[in-house]
């Protein structure tokens, strides 16, 4: 319930957690063996702590070393986590949860907005706006195959379809392309690889939903059919040639470390760290080499807080080396085999979660942040929920 509504309440459910975790592996002797012959454990552990021991390194800033804590801390429990939710009993308290507090937030973000959309971009009353859009992206991800899955109990299927047409609602209103974009790549290919039957139905319903907005809210549509028009223009939307700007100064940025052996080029140089390292490379020595829109951050007197793409930013920010290990670890605890026993084998209930956040990391820069502790949780839930 806290993803939605508090990140003070984040921080503290997780810290919650973690005790508990460590209490039940101090007192229980199976549970603790289990866990400790558990690869993924060790090998997330591992990728933590480097986190850590990088940014001591990096820029050895007390401010970063508690950002990186805060932001990678799920990644010690997340096997502990998904353990739990093999238990069904854990498994429909956490799904409750989060269909609790995303209708909280729903209802407090349609307050604030006086129960109208104009079509213009919507931030939530509990999020700023990309933050919003990457929750609801996220949450859409994690009910489509929750509704096929839960089957036995129609009126439990009913509130999953309610709260998952509800996060596509708020997403839209958002008007967030990279999230957007998210979702709708995991949700295709979940459907492709495991509900191909689905896709009829719902490319009609789709269809059909497309063409009563046009007729209901043509004003909203309008503004909306421009958002996703968009998406492509690299000519005359001003945030998207930026934002290739900001990627090709990345690029030549982490091109030049490496070549020249820096440091940060493994290590990072952390959230405070890295300064006005970018914006002192691109107008002190990028400017006349750029290709794409050569001077246009300086037309718009443009400040790379950060490159807006999750991988530059990353190997900019916190080095190959961590960014390569957090990559493989999301990929192991989505999609790859958890236990060496049969009963937790590959597992597609997770992977347009997996999806979702890697499409949207293009655009919008997530690693880490609050989005990689929501993605640990949900994909922990859904594979819980596919056994």
């Amino acid at each position: 319930m806290s993803i939605f509504i508090s990140k003070p309440l984040i921080y503290i459910s997780i810290l919650l957690l973690m005790a508990v975790i460590l209490a039940q592996i101090a007192m229980d002797r199976e549970y603790r063996i289990e866990i400790f012959n558990n690869r993924l454990f060790w090998t997330s552990t591992g990728v933590f702590l480097f986190g850590l021991i990088s940014t001591v390194i990096g820029s050895g800033n007390a401010e970063d070393i508690g950002w990186m804590f805060n932001k990678t801390m799920l990644l010690p429990v997340a096997v502990p986590l998904l353990f739990a939710f093999r238990q069904e009993t854990n498994r429909s308290a956490a799904i409750a949860g989060v269909v609790l507090g995303f209708w909280i937030a729903f209802f407090l973000t349609a307050r604030m907005h006086n129960w109208s959309w104009t079509g213009e971009r919507y931030e939530g009353a509990t999020w700023l706006i990309d933050a919003w859009a990457v929750i609801c992206a996220l949450l859409i991800a994690l009910l489509t195959p929750l509704v096929f899955i839960a089957t036995s109990n129609n009126l439990w299927r009913t509130v999953l379809i309610a709260t998952l047409l509800g996060a596509v609602v708020m997403l839209v209103t958002t008007g967030a392309r990279g999230p957007w974009l998210g979702a709708a790549a995991g949700v295709f290919v979940y459907l492709i690889m495991r509900q191909r039957s689905a896709l009829l139905s719902l490319s009609v319903l789709t269809i059909a939903s497309i063409l009563a907005a046009q007729l209901f809210w043509p004003t909203q549509f309008e503004k909306f059919e421009q958002r996703v028009y968009s998406i492509t223009d690299t000519q005359t939307d001003a945030s998207n040639y930026l934002r290739l700007a900001m990627w090709e100064t990345g690029y030549a940025l982490i091109k030049k470390q490496m070549l020249s052996g820096e440091k940060g080029f493994w290590f990072g140089y952390k959230k405070k760290g890295r300064g006005d390292l970018a914006n002192e490379f691109y107008y002190n020595e990028f400017i006349d080499q750029a290709k794409i829109k050569p001077g246009i951050l300086k037309e718009y007197n443009w400040k790379i807080t950060d490159f807006h793409n999750s991988y530059l930013e990353s190997i900019f920010r916190n080095g190959i080396l961590w960014t390569l290990g957090s990559l493989f670890i999301l990929g192991w605890f989505a999609i790859g085999p958890i236990e060496k026993e049969k009963s937790m084998t590959q597992s597609w209930s997770a992977a347009p979660l997996l999806l979702c956040f890697l499409v949207t990391g293009i655009t919008y820069t997530l690693l880490p942040h609050f989005a990689f502790l929501f993605l640990i949780f949900f994909i922990a839930l859904a594979r819980g929920f596919s056994r």
